[in-house]
C-alpha cells in the first residue's frame, strides 16, 4: 500500500488522526472466504457497524463492483438505507429487530427484516397489506444465544406453532429461516454449537414439511464460516474475517486472511524531559532519566483506549518501537523516545496495523476483543482507502466521499 508522504498529508488535511483501509486486502480476503465453502451458497457480507469501523459505504461499494459479494448484512434500518442508497442492487438484511418507527424504510427501499414474534410479524403484515407490497422477511429461531427468535428446544411446540402461525400471514414472504451461535469460536464447546446446529436444522425442516415449502437456512457467523465451513448451508454471514481480524481460537482456520486497516496519527510535539518529570493525568508515569517525550494526536476520543497508557507501544515509519506512557488523554496521548532517537514533530506514527503493534494486543490490554476496539474508531477520523496500491478515496465525518 502506498506511504503518504507528509506532503500529501497535509494536502489532503490528514492533520490529527487517520485510518488507511487497504481494498485490495479486503477482496483477497473475500476470496480467500469463498474458497473455503462449496456448492451454490452465497455470501452476506455483513457491514453493521460502519463495517466495524472502516467505513460501510466504500466497503460495500468495492465488495459488490468486485462481484464477490450476494447480499449484504447490517444491524438497523438507518445502517440498511445508508447501503441501499448506494445503488448496488443487492438484498440488504437487518440482522437486529427493527423498531415500528422505522418500517416504512422497510418498504421504501426494499430492506429484509427479521422476525422474532407473531406480533411484529402481524403488525408488519397490516402494513404490507395497506401499501399493496409483500415484504421478505426473514424467521429469527433462537438455538441457545437467548437474545431473539422462537426457541428450538426440545419443548418448542409453542415456538413451532407460532412459526406456522408467521409463515401463513398474507402480506408476508418469509424467505428464510435464520439463526446465531454463541459459542462458534470456542473449540470447547463444538459439541454444544453443532447440536444448537441440528436442533436448528431440524425445526427448519419440520416448518418446511408443514407448508411445503422449502427455504432458505442461515446461520454462520465468521467462527462458524471457519471453523465449520461444510456446515454453512445456504447463506453465510462473514463479518469480523471480512476485514482480516480473527475471532477467537480460529487462527489456524484463517492462512489466506489479512488485516485491512493501519490506524496512524502524527507527532505534534517533542521535547526533552529529566529524570524525574511526570507525564499526562494523574502522574501515573515518571521518566527514570533524561529523555524525550512527543506528544501524539491521538486519544481515547478518536478510539486509541485510555487503558493502553504505560501499556501499549506504537510504531515510527523507520521501525522504532516506543511505549505510550501516561494516561491516554482524549484528544493526545504521549510517547517516549531515548536521547538518540530521531523522533521529530509531523513524523507519521502506527498505532496498530500489520507492521506495528496488532489489534488483537491492544484488546489484551483493555480485557476487551477486536471486534470492539474496531468499531470504536471515532467518527472524526477519516477513513483513507487505497485500492490497486494507490490512494483511492478518503471519507470524512458528515462530508461526501472524495474519490480520486
Amino acid at each position: 500500500m502506498q506511504r503518504l508522504t507528509l506532503a500529501t498529508r497535509q494536502q489532503l488535511k490528514l492533520a490529527r488522526s487517520w485510518l488507511e483501509i487497504d481494498l485490495d486486502r479486503l477482496l483477497d480476503n473475500l476470496r480467500f472466504i469463498r474458497s473455503t465453502q462449496e456448492g451454490t451458497k452465497a455470501l452476506t457480507a455483513v457491514v453493521k457497524a460502519n463495517a466495524y469501523g472502516h467505513g460501510a459505504r466504500v466497503i460495500a461499494k468495492t465488495m459488490a463492483e468486485a462481484g464477490l459479494v450476494e447480499r449484504f448484512a447490517v444491524a438497523t434500518a438507518q445502517e440498511a438505507a445508508e447501503i441501499a442508497e448506494l445503488g448496488l442492487n443487492l438484498p440488504i438484511e437487518v440482522l437486529s429487530l427493527t423498531s415500528p418507527a422505522y418500517y416504512p424504510e422497510l418498504f421504501e427501499h426494499g430492506i429484509i427484516p427479521i422476525i422474532a414474534r407473531y406480533q411484529e410479524a402481524e403488525a408488519l403484515a397490516d402494513l404490507a397489506r395497506a401499501r399493496g407490497h409483500v415484504l421478505t422477511c426473514h424467521l429469527a429461531l433462537d438455538s441457545g444465544m437467548g437474545r431473539i427468535g422462537l426457541a428450538v428446544d426440545d419443548a418448542s411446540e409453542q415456538s413451532f406453532s407460532e412459526a406456522r402461525a408467521i409463515l401463513s400471514l398474507e402480506g408476508l414472504d418469509i424467505e428464510a429461516y435464520m439463526t446465531h451461535f454463541p459459542m462458534a469460536d470456542l473449540e470447547a464447546a463444538d459439541v454444544e454449537t453443532l447440536a444448537a446446529y441440528e436442533r436448528f436444522e431440524d425445526f427448519c425442516r419440520r416448518l418446511d414439511r408443514s407448508d411445503g415449502r422449502a427455504r432458505l437456512r442461515h446461520c454462520s457467523n465468521s467462527a462458524f464460516c471457519l471453523r465449520h465451513a461444510s456446515k454453512t448451508l445456504d447463506l453465510y454471514r462473514p463479518g469480523l474475517i471480512l476485514y482480516g481480524l480473527l475471532p477467537d481460537a480460529c487462527e489456524k482456520f484463517s492462512p489466506g486472511l489479512s488485516p485491512i486497516a493501519a490506524f496512524k496519527t502524527e507527532v505534534v510535539h517533542v521535547k526533552e524531559v529529566p529524570a524525574g518529570t511526570t507525564v499526562s493525568y494523574g502522574a501515573s508515569y515518571r521518566s527514570p532519566v533524561r529523555e524525550k517525550i512527543a506528544t501524539l494526536a491521538c486519544g481515547y476520543a478518536d478510539g486509541y483506549a485510555r487503558s493502553f497508557g504505560n501499556r501499549a507501544r506504537v510504531h515510527l515509519s523507520t521501525g522504532e518501537a516506543l511505549p505510550v506512557v501516561g494516561r491516554v488523554c482524549m484528544d493526545a496521548c504521549m510517547v517516549s523516545a531515548n536521547l538518540e532517537s530521531l523522533i521529530s514533530v509531523s513524523d507519521e506514527v502506527l498505532l496498530f496495523g500489520d507492521e506495528g503493534t496488532s489489534l488483537a494486543e491492544l484488546a489484551t490490554y483493555d480485557s476487551t476483543i477486536v471486534y470492539e476496539l474496531a468499531c470504536r474508531i471515532s467518527p472524526r477520523v477519516p477513513r483513507v482507502y487505497f485500492k490497486n496500491q494507490k490512494l483511492y478515496a478518503i471519507e470524512r465525518a458528515q462530508q461526501e466521499i472524495e474519490f480520486f
